[in-house]
């Protein structure tokens, strides 16, 4: 072989290495940002049962309180 190609090939296994750790090191990144939607996710769906419950105990105060103002409304409107 030539020295051209052996200076091309030496040049081309650089690049391959290059690549191959650079791919490596996308993978290692790509698995870390994995793991942060799953702690996302898990913390969404905690905070979501939070939500219904905050709902339901607003709910039943507005309703208790529509209740109270309905029957003073009809105590003193009479």
């Amino acid at each position: 072989m030539s020295e051209d190609v052996q200076r091309e090939l030496g040049a081309h296994d650089a690049k391959i290495d290059t690549l191959e750790k650079e791919v490596h090191l996308l993978r290692e990144e790509v698995k870390k940002l994995y793991e942060k939607l799953d702690e996302i996710n898990t913390t969404l769906a905690t905070a979501k049962g939070g939500w219904r419950t905050m709902m339901l105990i607003g709910g039943a105060i507005s309703g208790t309180v529509v209740l109270i103002h309905q029957a003073i409304t009809w105590i003193f409107g009479k």
